[in-house]
């Protein structure tokens, strides 16, 4: 409520009309199940957005983070070289799921036994589910997942039933660095949680995917799912956009043809994937309907055959695409807005001259009611950033990074070029952030997720950016 009265301050010094406040000023709704404990503050804005799984992750994921000295002692299988098994804050919750008042942990565990050790993991990670996590006579229960490698999560509630579950997507068919890979594609996983139990559904077809996707996209009140498939490596299938419609009880009918341009890749002599790392659902323009915001990487140069398909279809894998929507379930490319991906000056001192998009969250920092949209970004996994993108009135972005953030590239130290690797006091690969007041000082921060197996060398297992009266700075955390 508080962002709402600066909000409404600020509009009322610029002189904005009674009538122009009842479209922008957005009222606190009731508190949802799975409220955050602890008083952190989190974004509001439309009941559309509000279905959004970044929206979900923002209000009930508790600003209290796990130290690496907690997951040590608490949660982490050591069983000498026949059991390693490692918890990552991009894949677990602390959350109340059930609206009890107590904190509740849900994760999945990278397994990294060195016995078996092929590559970066060694075979299927593990479920942790641990209720009343803070309850000193409390104690976690542990299940064979069927996720290897990549998992993340969103949180929402696909089934109706007023208790929040956790969508998981996985890359289980990756390279293994070992010239192979690690096992067949999977689809993604619900869990379904219980005070004694978890129970799992699958969605779709087999496949592999860097991130998701939720919310209503077609605005008939329950929560649907885009997964932006990339099964590289196989040429006989070609990846699209998939999107899976919920009928309201976690039923899912799936589709690759919602968007309009991917027929046409689907039955191009070209093969050509439509590749996008990073996916969003949001309100951008502030019509109340999902509008889809997706990104790849800079650097890409189409081949003879690609080229005419990326034009005729508008698809620009060097951009950050905006596709509208019309509460239909449907979209296009070529309606929306882009913008261009750059690679920051950090990153080319290093030798490196690509950006990825990995992720991202939105926050309304000038209070104009169009968020603006924070994106995760990876150089060439020679470190790491975030960008902040001003919404301009839901019709473009303005890259504002430099007047927002301070420290906003983590290169890792002595990076020379791609991949470079670790180094103690550098801080992990993000590909998820949480928009939420970390510090209940009355301000949002921005605090980032690192996968286990990315940040093992470094003696930094946290850290976030720190709002200090409307710009960020970067507080790293030992342990």
């Amino acid at each position: 409520m508080k962002r709402i009265l600066i909000a409404l301050s600020l509009l009322l010094l610029s002189g904005c009309c009674k009538e122009e406040l009842e479209d922008i000023i957005i009222i606190d709704p009731e508190p949802p199940v799975g409220v955050t404990l602890g008083n952190y503050g989190y974004p509001n804005y439309s009941y559309i957005n509000q279905s959004t799984g970044k929206n979900v992750f923002n209000r009930v994921s508790s600003g209290r983070f796990l130290s690496r000295e907690e997951m040590e002692e608490k949660i982490n299988i050591h069983n000498g070289e026949t059991e390693v098994y490692l918890l990552g804050d991009q894949s677990y919750a602390l959350f109340d799921y059930d609206g009890d008042g107590d904190l509740d942990l849900f994760g999945w565990m990278v397994n990294i036994s060195p016995a078996t050790s092929v590559g970066y993991v060694s075979g299927p990670g593990r479920w942790v589910w641990w209720p009343n996590y803070e309850d000193a006579n409390s104690s976690p229960t542990y299940y064979e997942s069927p996720i290897w490698f990549a998992a993340g999560f969103e949180i929402n509630d696909f089934n109706g039933d007023g208790i929040l579950e956790l969508l998981w997507q996985n890359s289980n068919h990756h390279s293994d660095g070992n010239g192979g890979y690690y096992t067949d594609h999977y689809p993604l996983v619900i869990t379904y949680l219980s005070e004694n139990n978890i129970t799992e559904a699958t969605v779709g077809n087999p496949t592999s995917v860097h991130d998701i996707a939720t919310g209503d996209l077609d605005n008939d009140g329950d929560i649907d799912i885009i997964s932006p498939e990339w099964k590289y490596g196989s040429f006989d299938h070609i990846s699209v956009p998939i999107f899976h419609f919920n009928d309201g009880s976690g039923n899912f009918t799936t589709s690759n043809t919602n968007l309009a341009e991917s027929v046409e890749f689907l039955n191009h002599n070209s093969r050509s994937d439509m590749i996008f790392t990073s996916i969003a659902a949001f309100d951008v323009n502030g019509d109340n309907y999902l509008d889809i915001i997706s990104g790849y990487s800079n650097g890409n140069v189409p081949d003879q055959g690609q080229a005419p398909l990326y034009d005729s279809t508008n698809y620009r894998p060097n951009d950050i695409q905006v596709w509208y929507g019309d509460g239909s379930g449907d979209f296009s490319l070529n309606n929306g807005f882009h913008i261009p991906i750059t690679t920051p000056i950090e990153a080319t001192l290093a030798n490196v001259n690509t950006s990825s998009q990995l992720g991202s969250n939105f926050v309304d920092l000038d209070y104009d009611g169009f968020p603006e949209m924070i994106m995760i970004e990876t150089y060439n996994y020679a470190g790491w950033g975030i960008k902040v993108y001003k919404n301009l009135n839901g019709q473009g972005w303005m890259d504002k990074t430099s007047y927002y953030i301070t420290n906003p590239v983590q290169m890792h130290s002595g990076a020379s070029g791609p991949f470079s690797p670790l180094q103690p006091g550098d801080v992990g690969m993000s590909y998820d952030l949480q928009v939420i007041d970390i510090d209940n000082d009355g301000d949002f921060d921005l605090l980032p997720s690192f996968p286990s197996h990315e940040d093992i060398a470094s003696t930094i297992k946290e850290a976030y950016w720190k709002n200090n009266g409307g710009t960020f700075t970067l507080v790293k955390l030992e342990n």
